[in-house]
């Protein structure tokens, strides 16, 4: 069974994983930036998790075999359709993310 490991401690890897230095910020600073990362998620999510939760339901109600939830996912679905040996590559992840706006942080 695996270890439970913090959420500062993930939180804390994330955000050294993307560049920025965790080493001067004290746990409760790293919590507070999870804290704040999951309420801007919560205001800014284009489709809430209610409809979120509609679209699943009825896509399994109606047996689809695959249910996309969002504008994204059905981009990123269609652009896979168009270059699926290029699906996995860094240089297709990032003009995607440019195209739907993903950022990190």
């Amino acid at each position: 069974m695996a270890a439970h490991v913090p959420t500062s401690i993930k939180t804390r890897q994330r955000l050294k994983g993307m560049g920025i230095d965790v080493a001067p910020m004290s746990d409760e600073q790293i919590q507070q930036i999870a804290l704040d990362r999951a309420q801007k998620f919560h205001d800014e999510a284009p489709t809430t998790a209610a409809a979120a939760a509609k679209i699943i339901l009825d896509g399994v109600k109606a047996e689809r075999w695959r249910i996309l939830v969002g504008d994204d996912a059905h981009k990123l679905d269609e652009r896979v359709r168009q270059s699926p040996e290029k699906a996995y590559t860094l240089d297709f992840y990032q003009n995607f993310a440019k195209e739907v706006g993903w950022r990190l942080g």
